[in-house]
């Protein structure tokens, strides 16, 4: 739709275009349309997105249907679209959805971002199947205005509708990864709600919180159990994930959350002290190491149930469904059930207070437990007044998280002798300006804050702008920065605006005209620069500066009128005035202008130059043209009548654009501008969405499937693409050294579904790229692209063959006993600890990634022979240490402790651990807690399993119970395994109180909380228990529990049992494959979750004493088993230890043959 013409009546013009709307040929402009609603601040959009604000909020901007056959949603205003592609509205159902727009205030986003659009509403909230496009038209001139970055603008929503029936999602703005096209953010959702856009300041930005989301506790009615959230900081730097949680209406506790992998989502459990019987409240803390920090939600904690929005939630939320006074949480991770009222009777709870004795830190009722540090956070912080903060405690003992309930109280007086502050739990609300301090007290200890309240509500008021003229276009403005909250600090930007009238008040300098501008404000105090050029000649013009905070809250102008009036110029006459500008095209993304061309004095001579600006709103006066954008644009000058024209791109398709051009003179005369020109671009075809299915495990010379199968083209059907001019293209984009493959290998290339094959082991990068067919939209064809990255492995571990390494006559250690192998992950060097039976000292062989060029350490500390005669090793890749398990036969007596040493086995230090012998130890790294674990078969104990638990440090330790009630001998074998997913120590052992069957001891991970389990699953195998190894099959969450019986009647051959992570629905089964009696008198299980198997190495004495491997599927469906020979002889197999070294598919291990070390290594 194009127009153009002189200066005409606007109410005409709106007219005009609402009949244009009638036959859906133009978009209506925002501020030309409805009633208009006061901005709402987040209260009132938390009140509008759970529904109880009704449905009258905001303009209504029309709507539309959607069914199974995908469709386009867009505004009655142009500037906000939902594309739905086919599928995604389930079969036989057509919802109509209808659209209002809300004005927000300028801080209602997450800290550090600034509303750039209107807030659009769609009712009602949905859950959709597939991805659905949502597109919305930002304001150039507020991104300008205030001087934005509208290249990392976002896109987000408000929702509380569910994408899933197992989880659940935080109230409040979540973030989405965004596009930019044009002047639009387009971003991709599963549910609907309320939307928004915006764009940040400059500087540091704090972490996005792209959205929180819990699930509830298994086996309990509505009861939330865990909470993950998607936080990413803008600038990569480092985070703290932080969930601030407790019961409803008490004091909360900060628990930090742990990093998934390397991805960019954090999770933890609800601790069960965190819920009570009336519900919890949450709050996500995301803080970068700059300490710019965002919460979510960003103003009080997520009250559950009440702000759940749910009423099945909140009807059916039960802490204790059973009725039998102990917390459904508890029960839940302890093997218990929360339908059962009896099978909790024979354990006690003093205080009544839902956590039995065994796992309560305040078992008598204490108010607290006891707890050696505590901290608040912020521990300093600058509020404005009326604002409020959650202030978090947190609490250890040990090192190991306490959940507390402090005395919380603040003080400090306002300057007029009133309250500052006031703090109801640990919510603090700023009253009035001054400093107040917070305490907290737990038992004797105590922690503060310092809180200063502002008296404004953001930066200080500007008060010594000046202007003054530097030429006839020129004006030089200068002010001092104010800061953040009053003077201190730094603001986050400036809106710089001007006017031909007096500016004397808040209200005329908003009404001037902004000046686009890249300024960073500086610490408050230093003085700031600004040259404006472009004003005419001889003019008086009036100035003003607003500052606003990271908050969007702007300061005041009471500084009264500020002016500087231009010099005057010989030339005053103006290039004259262009009024039959023409839009000849109009493109989705760009239009071309045509105009005549204007003179030097009037139509006499030459322009100098051409000044083209854009806008959403109507230009129809100089003063509006002023206050557009300007565009980049090609227009050169040529005489006067000559004909001119240009592209003026970066345009978002289906919105309506005002533009006016004006000519300037080499005096900076320019022409005025009073005609109206605009255009409605048209729909254009957008870009589908290329989605690859993950890649499994490959191996040089196999096929490997590559499926992009599921990417859409949302807007297809409204374009009537034709899908058979759809174009599919995989690209091979790298390639490992060594590697000759190309593009031109990879089969069915053109495919949704194609094939590769690697040739060489190492990284591969394919491209993915699907272009549409643009129909009947106008544009082009649109591309996206998806790359994948996988590795190829150089085998498979345990089908290739060994090479082996005699590592005694490699280093001269031709006596030992008792060698164990880990891998150094970060190197992929292959370290060998191992007692030298010829000095009684423990030693260190590091050896590359195949078992050559090994170098021999001395790790005994400077202690005597016997220090450590059955070494265990572990690696803490923290603190670049190597830790090493010591049975201590110095002085004649047994003895426990541990060597602490460089990751090269020097700079060793020894640390006594315990007085008895601690047999069968196995150490672990507990990261998320920053502690050592060793899991013990305690003699001291009369052989129960054991935890000692110490810093990374050695210097701090204590031990615990694990037996459960099982008594002596219920762990004389054992292993152990931490359940990253659940948070829990594993511990399997043979169980002499169970009759030698395999015993699960499953517990915190900081000893308390144990439940024993019989994992036999009913199998009456004698010793079944025996020499147990155990790993996690986390695809299926099973434990799978490697043994073989011995004993008497026992034929000690491999036995193989799956249970769940809790120790129910165990099966074993008896994987002897024709080996016979003797056939695993020694094992080590390994769990390869990049091939899905599982691997255990034997020593076989039904095969000369000889090392062998099982390998088999998970299910257990496809096993073999093979006897290794290559070290060509017997007795080669005693003592196996084992490793996978994942990154190349290698199986690696050591035995001990005569007395030497014999190092496996796979080609």
């Amino acid at each position: 739709v194009l127009f153009n013409g002189a200066l005409m009546l606007r109410q005409w013009f709106i007219i005009f275009i609402s009949l244009l709307l009638l036959s859906n040929c133009i978009g209506i402009v925002q501020d030309e349309l409805g009633k208009k609603d006061e901005p709402v601040d987040s209260r009132m959009l938390s009140l509008i997105a759970s529904g109880l604000a009704g449905t009258e909020i905001g303009d209504p901007v029309g709507g539309g249907e959607a069914t199974n056959l995908g469709t386009t949603i867009l505004s009655d205003d142009g500037r906000f679209r939902i594309d739905i592609p086919e599928g995604a509205v389930p079969e036989g159902e057509s919802p109509t959805f209808s659209i209002r727009r809300i004005a927000t205030q300028s801080n209602v986003l997450p800290t550090g971002f600034m509303p750039t659009s209107s807030v659009y509403r769609v009712t009602p909230s949905y859950a959709i199947l597939k991805d659905v496009r949502i597109t919305i038209v930002q304001d150039p001139a507020t991104i300008a205005a205030n001087g934005l970055q509208q290249s990392r603008s976002l896109g987000f929503s408000w929702s509380q509708t569910q994408s899933t029936p197992e989880v659940a999602r935080f109230p409040g703005w979540a973030g989405h990864d965004s596009t930019l096209l044009g002047d639009s953010v387009s971003f991709k959702t599963r549910t609907f709600s309320i939307f928004g856009t915006g764009a940040p300041q400059l500087g540091n930005h704090p972490p996005v919180i792209f959205g929180a989301f819990y699930s509830f506790e298994p086996g309990c009615s509505f009861v939330p159990g865990k909470v993950r959230a998607q936080v990413r900081d803008p600038e990569g730097d480092s985070l703290r994930v932080l969930l601030n949680v407790g019961p409803a209406n008490a004091p909360t506790n900060l628990v930090e959350m742990q990093r998934e992998g390397a991805s960019d989502w954090y999770s933890i459990q609800i601790p069960i002290e965190g819920v009570s019987a009336d519900g919890l409240q949450m709050q996500i803390l995301a803080v970068d190491s700059y300490g710019a920090n965002n919460m979510h939600p960003d103003q009080d904690p997520f009250r559950f149930p009440e702000d759940s929005g749910n009423s099945v939630f909140q009807s059916q939320f039960s802490l204790d469904a059973d009725n039998d006074s102990i917390s459904c949480l508890w029960e839940s991770r302890n093997g218990y059930s929360d339908g059962n009222g009896n099978d909790v009777v024979s354990l006690t709870d003093s205080d009544s207070d839902g956590l039995p004795d065994v796992s309560d830190h305040t078992p008598n009722g204490e108010q607290n437990p006891v707890i050696d540090t505590l901290e608040l956070f912020p521990s300093d912080a600058t509020m404005n007044i009326g604002e409020h903060l959650v202030v978090g405690v947190r609490a250890t003992f040990g090192g190991q998280p306490r959940f507390v309930r402090p005395l919380m109280s603040v003080s400090g007086n306002s300057l007029s002798g009133d309250t500052v502050a006031s703090l109801a739990l640990t919510v603090l609300s700023a009253q009035n300006p001054g400093s107040a301090a917070i305490q907290a007290q737990v038992n004797a200890i105590s922690a503060e804050a310092t809180v200063i309240v502002r008296d404004t509500i953001g930066p200080d008021p500007i008060q010594n702008l000046s202007a003054m003229a530097l030429s006839h276009t020129r004006v030089q403005l200068r002010w001092t920065a104010p800061g953040n909250d009053g003077h201190f600090g730094k603001a986050s930007g400036y809106q710089i605006r001007y006017s031909t009238s007096p500016i004397t008040n808040t209200s005329a300098c908003t009404s001037g005209t902004a000046v686009a501008h890249s300024i960073v404000p500086r610490t408050g105090g230093i003085a700031e620069i600004l040259e404006l050029d472009g004003l005419a000649p001889a003019t008086t013009y009036y100035f003003c500066v607003l500052a606003y905070d990271p908050a969007s809250n702007f300061n005041d102008w009471t500084q009264g009128a500020v002016s500087a009036t231009t010099a005057p110029v010989p030339d005053l006459t103006p290039p004259a005035d262009i009024n039959d500008g023409v839009i000849a095209n109009a493109n989705p993304n760009d239009v071309t202008l045509s105009w005549t061309a204007s003179g030097d004095d009037g139509a006499m001579g030459t322009a100098t130059s051409y000044d083209i600006r854009k806008s959403l709103s109507p230009i129809d006066s100089d003063a509006d043209c002023e206050a557009a954008v300007s565009v980049v644009h090609n227009a050169t000058s040529v005489p006067a009548g000559s004909a001119l024209s240009t592209v003026v791109s970066g345009l978002s398709d289906e919105t309506t654009y005002f533009f006016c051009i004006r000519a300037y003179d080499e005096s900076n005369n320019h022409s005025s501008w009073n005609s109206l020109l605009w255009a409605t671009t048209p729909r254009g075809n957008r870009p589908p969405i290329a989605s690859i299915q993950s890649v499994s495990a490959a191996l040089p010379g196999v096929t490997l499937e590559l499926n992009a199968s599921d990417s859409t083209d949302p807007d297809g059907q409204l374009c009537s693409a034709n899908t058979s001019s759809y174009e599919y293209r995989w690209e091979l984009i790298s390639r490992p050294p060594g590697s000759v493959r190309t593009t031109g290998d990879i089969s069915d290339r053109d495919k949704l579904v194609a094939h590769f094959t690697p040739d060489v082991a190492g990284s591969y990068k394919l491209q993915f790229t699907f272009t549409d067919d643009a129909g009947s939209c106008r544009g082009s064809d649109r591309s996206d692209t998806e790359i994948i990255t996988f590795s190829a492995l150089e085998s498979i571990p345990g089908t290739s063959e060994f090479n082996f390494q005699d590592i005694s006559l490699a280093t001269g250690l031709l006596n030992i006993i008792n060698p164990e192998i880990i891998l150094n992950s970060q190197t992929g060097e292959v370290l060998v600890v191992l007692n030298n039976s010829a000095t009684g000292k423990p030693a260190l062989v590091t050896c590359d990634s195949n078992g050559n060029d090994c170098i021999v350490a001395d790790i005994s500390a400077g202690r005597g022979s016997s220090v450590c005669e059955t070494p265990r090793p572990v690696i803490d890749y923290a603190n670049q240490k190597l830790i090493v398990t010591c049975h201590n036969r110095e002085s004649g007596s047994d003895t426990f402790g541990a060597v602490r040493c460089n990751m090269d086995g020097s700079d060793c230090t020894y640390t006594h651990l315990a007085n008895f012998l601690e047999a069968s130890p196995v150490p672990l790294i507990d990261a998320q807690n920053n502690k050592l674990l060793i899991v013990t078969s305690s003699y001291e104990h009369n052989r129960r399993p054991r935890l000692i638990i110490c810093s990374l440090d050695l210097n701090s330790c204590n031990n615990t119970d694990l037996s459960a009630g099982q008594g002596d001998d219920s762990a004389r074998e054992l292993d152990a395994i931490i359940d990253e997913l659940n948070g829990k120590l594993l511990v399997v052992g043979k169980n002499f109180a169970n009759s030698l069957r395999p015993s699960l001891f499953r517990c915190n991970l900081d000893g308390t909380g144990c439940v024993h389990s019989d994992i036999s699953g009913g199998d009456s195998t004698t010793a079944l228990g025996s020499l147990p190894s155990i790993g996690i099959d986390y695809d299926s969450n099973k434990l799978i529990v490697a043994t073989a019986p011995t004993g008497t009647f026992a034929r000690e051959t491999l036995h193989i049992g799956t249970c769940d992570l809790d120790g129910a629905n165990c099966t074993f089964r008896d994987l002897e494959m024709s080996q016979g009696t003797g056939s695993a008198t020694a094992l080590q299980l390994l769990v390869d979750t990049v091939n899905g198997h599982f691997l255990v190495v034997v020593h076989n004495a039904y095969a000369q004493d000889r090392p062998g491997i099982y390998r088999c599927d998970f299910e257990q469906t496809n096993c073999t088993y093979r006897t290794i020979d290559e070290a060509g002889r017997n007795g080669s197999g005693f003592q196996p230890s084992a490793v996978l070294d994942e990154s190349r598919g290698k199986l690696l291990f050591i035995t001990r043959t005569s007395m030497h070390a014999t190092l496996f290594a796979e080609y």
